[in-house]
C-alpha cells in the first residue's frame, strides 16, 4: 500500500468540488443558481509522479482509471485508484511516440463494460509509418490490470509529427454503440498565418501550415469528429447517417463532423436523441485584419445531424476567412461560408472532393478581443480554452446525496479554463438540444477553478499553466472536496507572436478523483469539464498543494 505523500503525489490532479449541506429531498427549481458560497473546495499537493493526467472513467465498482500523456522515453500509463484503499497502481503502460501533443490522450468505457470489461485507449504508438490509435484492451478487476496482449486495434490513421499542434482525443458513445472520436487538426497555426486561416499552399512549406489537408479535406479522419459502430470481433462498421454514404468517391465514410480545429473533450447526451457537444479552441489572432479575417473565435457546438464547421475556411457565426495567396502576400477573395455550397478545397495536398458541403455555424463564440454576440462569456475574458461541454439530467427519482439541484436540469453547462469559468446556457425553449441560446448565467461564480496566473504564486494560491485542463466532477453531498493539480503559472499564448515560442510545448491537465466515503456511482449526476493540451505549455506537477476548506 502507498503511504500517505506518495498516494497525495500520485493523485495530484484530481478534483472534486461539491455543493455544501445535507441533501435528503430533491429540492424543488430554483429561481437562481444556487450560491457559490455552498462549495467548498479542497487542494491536494501536487507530485512528480503524475505524469501529464488526461482524462479519467469511473468503474461501476468505484475504482477509477486515469491516464497520462506520457513520454516517448517512459511510455504512458493506465492507473487504478481505489477509493476504499485510497491506492494508486498502474494497470497497462504503452509505448508512445509523444511528440508535441501526442501520447496517451484518450479514454473510455465500453458502453457494456460491466460484462465485457473492455477500455478504449486512444494514443500515438511508437511505431513507422506514423499513425494514432484507438485499441481495446480487457481490464482484470481482480489484479487491476489491462492485459497488453489483450489489444485489439480498433482503428488507426496516419498523422504528422513535424510540428506541433491539436491532436483532441476524446471519444464518447451513443445509444446505438456508435463511438464518437475527436482528432484535432495536426496543423501549425503560426509559421505566416498570422493567427489567421493556416492554408499556406507552397509545396516548399511544411505540409503542417496547410489545414486544408485536414479538416477541409473529406478523405482524411484529421480536424474531425468520427463516428464508428466497433464490433465484437475487434473489426468496426459505419453507422448509418454520417456525412459521406459509404462508397462515396474521395472521402472517410467514418466522418461524422469535419472542419474543426481542435475539438478536444466530446460529449453525446443520450438523454436527447444523442445529441453531440463539444468545445474547439480555435486560432490565434487577437484581432481582426480588414482585408484577411476576423479576431480568432473560440467555439462551443452542438449538432444533432452531421456537418461540415467550416474550419479552416469559416469561423464562429459563419465568418469567412479571406483565401489568402501565400506566395504573393495577397488576398484572392472571401470563402463562402453559411451559403447553400460550402467552400473549393483546392489545395495541391488535398486528396478528397474540391466542392465541400455547406457551412455550420457555431452555437455559442468567445472572440478574442471582446464577444459582441456573447459578453457573458468575456466575465471574466482573456484569452480563449473551451473544454468540456454536457447537459445536466435532473432525476428525481435517484437516491443521493451527491447529486445537483433540479436548478441545472436540462442546462448546458459550458467551462472555459483560460477565463476561469464555468456556465450555463438557457434555452428559448428549454432544451438545449433542440432551442436557440438565450441567456448565459455563471456557476460557481467566484470559485478559483486553477486559472493561468502569469506570477505562478499569488496571495498563497498557486496557478496552472494554460497547457493545463482540468476535469471536474462536480457532486453534491455530505462530504465535500476538491482535489485539483497546481503547477507553476505561464504565459498564455493569446497573440500570435507569443505562439511561435511555444512550440515545443506539449499536453498536460488535471483530474479528479474522490476520497473517502465518495464513491460514484454509476447513475450519480456529474459534470465533467474536459483537460485541454492547446495553448502549448509543458506541464510540471512538481507545486505543492495549498489545501482550501469550507466555511460552514
Amino acid at each position: 500500500m502507498f503511504g500517505s505523500a506518495r498516494l497525495r503525489r500520485a493523485l495530484s490532479a484530481l478534483l472534486l468540488p461539491v455543493l455544501a449541506g445535507t441533501a435528503l429531498a430533491a429540492p424543488p427549481a430554483a429561481a437562481a443558481p444556487p450560491p457559490t458560497s455552498g462549495f467548498e473546495k479542497v487542494k491536494l499537493d501536487g507530485g512528480l509522479s503524475m505524469g501529464e493526467p488526461i482524462e479519467l472513467s469511473v468503474l461501476p465498482d468505484g475504482k477509477v482509471l486515469y491516464i497520462n500523456r506520457g513520454t516517448s522515453a517512459g511510455g504512458g500509463q493506465v492507473r487504478v485508484y481505489n477509493p476504499a484503499t485510497q491506492t494508486t497502481t498502474v494497470a497497462l503502460t504503452v509505448q508512445l511516440d509523444a511528440r508535441f501533443e501526442d501520447g496517451l490522450i484518450g479514454i473510455t468505457l465500453h458502453p457494456q463494460f460491466a460484462t465485457n470489461r473492455w477500455v478504449f485507449l486512444f494514443y500515438s504508438p511508437k511505431v513507422t509509418p506514423l499513425v494514432n490509435r484507438i485499441s481495446r484492451f480487457t481490464f482484470n478487476p481482480a489484479t487491476n490490470v489491462l492485459d497488453p496482449a489483450s489489444e485489439d486495434m480498433i482503428i488507426e490513421w496516419p498523422t504528422e509529427r513535424d510540428l506541433c499542434c491539436h491532436s483532441a482525443g476524446s471519444m464518447s458513445w451513443d445509444t446505438n454503440g456508435n463511438l464518437y472520436f475527436a482528432v484535432g487538426d495536426n496543423t501549425n497555426s503560426g509559421g505566416d498565418s498570422a493567427g489567421m486561416a493556416p492554408i499556406d499552399e507552397r509545396t516548399s512549406r511544411n505540409p503542417q501550415y496547410d489545414a486544408q489537408r485536414t479538416s477541409g479535406n473529406t478523405n482524411d479522419l484529421r480536424g474531425k469528429i468520427n463516428r464508428i459502430h466497433p464490433e465484437n470481433n475487434g473489426t468496426y462498421t459505419i453507422p448509418a447517417g454520417n456525412l459521406f454514404p459509404q462508397g462515396t468517391a474521395q472521402t472517410k465514410p467514418e466522418i461524422y463532423i469535419m472542419g474543426v480545429r481542435n475539438p478536444y473533450r466530446i460529449w453525446v447526451d443520450k438523454k436527447a436523441n444523442n445529441t453531440l457537444y463539444w468545445g474547439e479552441v480555435g486560432p490565434d489572432a487577437g484581432a481582426t485584419i480588414p482585408n484577411r479575417g476576423p479576431a480568432a473565435y473560440d467555439e462551443f457546438n452542438r449538432a444533432t445531424a452531421p456537418g461540415n464547421y467550416g474550419w479552416p475556411y469559416c469561423g464562429g457565426p459563419n465568418v469567412a476567412y479571406n483565401d489568402w495567396d501565400f506566395a504573393a502576400n495577397a488576398p484572392r477573395g472571401w470563402f463562402p461560408c453559411g451559403g447553400s455550397t460550402g467552400p473549393v478545397n483546392n489545395s495541391p495536398r488535398n486528396t478528397g472532393q474540391q466542392q465541400l458541403p455547406p457551412t455550420k455555424a457555431s452555437t455559442v463564440w468567445e472572440q478574442h478581443g471582446g464577444s459582441v454576440q456573447w459578453p457573458a462569456l468575456d466575465n471574466p475574458g482573456g484569452c480563449g480554452s473551451p473544454n468540456h461541454t454536457e447537459v445536466y439530467h435532473y432525476d428525481a427519482t435517484l437516491v443521493s446525496d451527491v447529486k445537483w439541484p433540479q436548478y441545472y436540469d436540462n442546462k448546458w453547462l459550458i467551462s472555459e479554463y483560460c477565463r476561469n469559468w464555468i456556465k450555463e446556457v438557457q434555452f428559448d425553449n428549454g432544451n438545449p438540444s433542440t432551442g436557440n441560446p438565450t441567456i448565459i448565467e455563471p456557476v460557481l461564480a467566484g470559485m478559483n477553478l486553477g486559472a493561468p496566473d502569469r506570477h505562478g504564486v499569488r496571495a498563497g494560491r498557486l496557478a496552472l499553466p494554460a497547457g493545463v485542463r482540468q476535469r471536474l466532477l462536480l457532486r453534491r453531498g455530505r462530504r465535500r472536496t476538491l482535489q485539483d493539480q497546481l503547477c507553476p503559472g505561464g504565459k498564455v499564448a493569446d497573440r500570435p507572436g507569443h505562439l511561435q515560442r511555444q512550440q515545443r510545448a506539449g499536453a498536460a491537465g488535471g483530474h479528479l478523483l474522490q476520497r473517502g466515503q465518495l464513491r460514484p456511482r454509476r447513475r450519480d449526476h456529474h459534470i465533467r469539464v474536459g483537460l485541454r493540451q492547446q495553448r502549448h505549455h509543458r506541464f510540471d506537477s512538481r507545486q505543492p498543494v495549498v489545501h482550501v476548506h469550507h466555511r460552514g
